[in-house]
């Protein structure tokens, strides 16, 4: 029985400094990420998304929006509705591209935003609205040619 006990004792030893090491190394990689600038953490959430990680790329997109921009970067908010629609929350990216042209009039990424509109109301199977937001993406674009 004794033999019994100090195999559990020499198992959940072992488990717990797993466990340990998993908490120092996430609180290490933690420290890690805070120190990086503005870009560096924007290139990482964008290497997430790139990796189909989209759920760790909505987060840190959210995360870059509110802890470092103070909720006024477009970019961000932009891969965030994308990072969203990847996940198949339609009605979250929505909401993100609504914002997103009511915060940002005339914004660069108006177009993207636009086509994106478009991509959620195909995948709703709103042809028709999918379609207005195709041409208006196509119209902005080509106003924005001119202005360059």
């Amino acid at each position: 029985m004794n033999k019994n006990i100090n195999k559990y004792l020499t198992k959940a030893s072992i488990s717990y400094r797993m466990i340990l090491l998993f908490i120092i190394f996430s609180i290490s990689t933690a420290q890690e990420i805070d120190s990086l600038n503005y870009y560096q953490k924007f290139d990482l959430a964008v290497k997430s998304y790139k990796d189909k990680r989209y759920s760790l790329a909505e987060k840190q997109f959210k995360i870059i929006l509110i802890n470092e921009r103070d909720y006024v970067d477009p970019a961000a908010q932009l891969m965030i509705a994308k990072s969203q629609l990847k996940q198949n929350k339609h009605e979250g990216a929505l909401r993100t591209c609504k914002s997103f042209l009511i915060s940002y009039p005339k914004s660069i990424y108006e177009p993207d935003v636009l086509i994106l509109l478009g991509d959620i109301s195909l995948k709703n199977e709103k042809f028709t609205k999918a379609f207005q937001h195709f041409i208006n993406a196509r119209r902005v674009a080509t106003q924005r040619e001119h202005i360059y």
